[in-house]
């Protein structure tokens, strides 16, 4: 069975050709900006035609990178699990368990739309 685009991971896809103008922006630069966003003003700020405006081009032209608005939360879920750090196992599985929950609320308190992502 050939994968099909939309089973194939985001990131992968992102050097898929697709028809028009060759692409300005990469998927790690418009990851960062969702997430800019997000924190600053909120989930309900994201949408195609608000990034393509602080991007200085038309709605329209996103759709080169991604397939919509999902594609636009993966990318941001994905950059925002990114900041995970896997320090070495202690042993201790009391002490590891509670080192990736004091990241876990601490990345949270960063992104603060990410539950609402994920939902």
């Amino acid at each position: 069975m050939t994968p099909t685009a939309s089973s194939t991971s985001l990131w992968l896809r992102g050097d898929d050709p697709k028809p028009g103008s060759r692409r300005t922006y990469t998927l790690d630069q418009l990851a960062d900006m969702c997430v800019r966003l997000a924190d600053a003003e909120g989930l309900p700020a994201l949408s195609m035609r608000r990034i393509a405006d602080d991007l200085g081009t038309a709605a329209a032209s996103l759709y080169r990178y991604v397939d919509g608005k999902n594609d636009l939360l993966s990318l941001m879920v994905n950059r925002v699990a990114a900041e995970y750090d896997y320090p070495p196992l202690t042993g201790n599985v009391r002490t590891d368990v509670f080192v990736m929950l004091d990241q876990a609320r601490a990345l949270h308190r960063r992104h603060p739309w990410l539950w609402e992502g994920l939902a």
